[in-house]
């Protein structure tokens, strides 16, 4: 989509003061002397992370941060490498699945978590998932780690036959790995004043504080109390796409600006899915005019807090725990 100069700027700006607290925090986890103040500056930079890529490498996604293709794909692809996490497949997941629909069980590809989870409400029931809303958040700890080296190889694995060059697919899925390890591990180990196992340990610290982050963030936008779950019967979703998008997802502060700069309009999320080519900049706008209207057409928008999501989510844990 083509934006306002406005807008334009605004983002400009953003870009430079995202990239300036990056390369600060990246900066000082690499060269501090201390191994504390290493490792929390790592784990600042974990949570940054996941920011800086919710607010442009998201929006490039669905192309809606420039007018060129080529463009949203090199900020898109340059962003995710540097959470480790492979570009393509995840695209492919999240706009060619997840978008189209969410909370469908075998469509949704985000719902293909791991079986310790439960929170289908047709999903079977095992004794194990009475404990889950204990044990989960616990597992949230290590969901990125999860991602880099168990589920984007998996799924690469899984995919690269089917495309036109499958030897190029792999080899491009290793580069990109190799230049997140290289940026974020090799690269500090060298020019830290600190032993390379303490500098590995920052590298944990930052995965186990940017998981935890990442892993609420993103699932308490589809997973909490209240949060609907179409079935499929007879081929076809018990319900409108429309109303699909509206009923399966979840607000967090959505007339907030500041929370819209800092979460790059994923807090926005009933407006995202509505409207995913639309840029985060409008999204505190439309749900002026969006809420109402959705209350007059009966529905009843879900929104709350970030601390309001957290709950929700341990609560549906809890819920879906409890033996049918």
């Amino acid at each position: 989509m083509r934006l306002d100069k406005s807008v334009k700027r605004y983002l400009i700006l953003k870009f430079v003061l995202f990239s300036a607290v990056f390369l600060c925090l990246y900066t000082l986890a690499m060269r501090t002397p201390n191994l504390l103040l290493s490792c929390c500056c790592f784990g600042a930079l974990g949570c940054w992370n996941i920011m800086f890529a919710l607010n442009f490498a998201h929006d490039a996604a669905h192309e809606s941060l420039f007018a060129s293709k080529k463009w949203n794909f090199w900020c898109f692809a340059s962003l995710y490498t540097l959470l480790g996490a492979h570009p393509h497949s995840w695209k492919r997941r999240h706009t060619h699945a997840h978008h189209h629909a969410p909370n469908v069980e075998g469509l949704d590809t985000d719902l293909s978590l791991l079986k310790l989870l439960r929170v289908l409400p047709q999903a079977p029931w095992k004794s194990y998932h009475k404990y889950q809303v204990i044990y989960m958040p616990v597992l949230y700890l290590f969901y990125s780690l999860h991602w880099i080296f168990i589920k984007d190889p998996i799924y690469v694995w899984q995919q690269h036959k089917n495309e036109t060059n499958p030897k190029h697919y792999l080899l491009t899925f290793l580069y990109l790995k190799l230049i997140y390890f290289f940026a974020l591990l090799v690269l500090p180990i060298y020019l830290s004043p600190l032993p390379a196992i303490q500098v590995g340990t920052g590298f944990i610290t930052m995965h186990l504080v940017q998981s935890l982050f990442l892993s609420f963030t993103f699932i308490m936008t589809h997973h909490v109390e209240g949060s609907y779950y179409p079935e499929i019967k007879e081929h076809t979703i018990a319900c409108s796409w429309m109303a699909n998008q509206i009923k399966s997802s979840n607000d967090i502060w959505p007339k907030s600006r500041l929370a819209n700069f800092f979460f790059g309009g994923f807090n926005n999320h009933i407006a995202h899915h509505l409207f995913p080519r639309v840029n985060h900049f409008y999204y505190p706008r439309i749900n002026e005019r969006l809420y109402p209207l959705l209350v007059q057409m009966g529905y009843q928008p879900q929104s709350g807090s970030y601390w309001n999501g957290v709950q929700r989510h341990l609560k549906l844990l809890w819920v879906r725990g409890k033996s049918i």
